[in-house]
């Protein structure tokens, strides 16, 4: 039997202190978070194994740990031999370490590209922004009621992670008036983040144009697999990179459309290469069809290596 294998790679929010643990043993890994901390001056090593979460949940830190651990993790999988993806993509941030992978950029590159990300991301944060999971409703009730619970501030979808799961960004005022109306449609649950600001909404827009500036400056080259672009679904090439990175701090990460699309290309299993399973969790409910599986451990992956010998 042929497997359709494709990669996914996880964005903030999948870190936890002590995540690497299980590869402190492989040189592959510790020589990647090694470079990574060599390009941004700090030791990645040391805050994922004993820093604080406080720490680890920081912006500016948890955007190059998440990247680098997750090329990490891609490296070795390769050293194993393992095989290449028809497809791949990330949840945002996560769509750096995919390119990355891909041979787009260098890991000293993406680090450098992520830290000013984050730090625009940080930076742009307005006062009184935030993001709430939806839990419960269709995309297009959900669209409409931030639309009604707008009124002058903003309320946006951010982010479509699973069928009838849909983050929502803007003003915390918006939000708490989305409540009650969501609870009235029939959500389950509305729940706000622990984020520190709206990300993938308009509110990112000076964040958006800092990061189109840094990007405009980046030699990008032809990545060796198809990664997919979270704003359209379309393969990043040279020309689409710096426009679809920029474009991606102020548009929804519509994560069910990625995943649906790699059902109709006839991706038949998708390994997360990276920390945690969040992405894997979100893959099973969206496409029970497609065998979803996390490699965040040293058995995952070599198990993974030998169902497709």
């Amino acid at each position: 039997m042929e497997f359709r294998i494709a990669h996914v790679f996880p964005g903030q929010g999948s870190q936890a202190v002590g995540m690497l643990d299980a590869w402190s043993e492989w040189p592959v890994v510790r020589h990647a978070i090694e470079e990574a901390s060599d390009a941004l001056g700090f030791d990645m090593w040391k805050m994922v194994a004993s820093g604080s979460s406080a720490q680890l949940a920081d912006t500016v830190n948890t955007q190059p740990i998440v990247v680098a651990a997750s090329v990490a993790l891609f490296r070795a999988w390769s050293d194993l031999g393992g095989q290449i993806p028809m497809l791949s993509a990330g949840h945002s941030v996560g769509e750096i370490a995919a390119l990355t992978a891909a041979g787009a950029m260098t890991l000293t590159e993406a680090m450098h590209l992520v830290r000013v990300r984050a730090r625009a991301m940080a930076e742009a944060v307005p006062h009184g922004g935030g993001m709430a999971a939806v839990i419960g409703l269709e995309d297009a009730v959900v669209r409409r009621l931030c639309e009604e619970a707008a009124l002058d501030d903003v309320l946006e979808p951010a982010n479509f992670n699973a069928l009838g799961q849909v983050v929502v960004a803007g003003h915390l005022r918006a939000i708490e008036r989305l409540k009650p109306s969501a609870k009235r449609e029939g959500a389950k649950m509305v729940m706000n983040l622990p984020v520190s600001g709206p990300f993938h909404s308009s509110m990112m827009g000076k964040a958006m144009t800092t990061v189109h500036a840094y990007l405009s400056h980046v030699s990008f080259s032809k990545p060796a697999f198809p990664v997919i672009h979270n704003v359209d679904h379309a393969p990043a090439d040279t020309k689409t990179m710096v426009r679809s990175l920029s474009l991606q701090l102020i548009r929804p990460v519509d994560w069910v459309g990625t995943m649906t699309g790699f059902q109709r290309r006839g991706v038949t299993r998708v390994f997360e290469i990276g920390p945690g399973e969040v992405l894997t969790n979100l893959n099973k409910r969206i496409s029970p069809t497609m065998l979803s599986v996390a490699l965040n451990t040293p058995a995952a992956m070599e198990k993974a290596m030998k169902t497709l010998l």
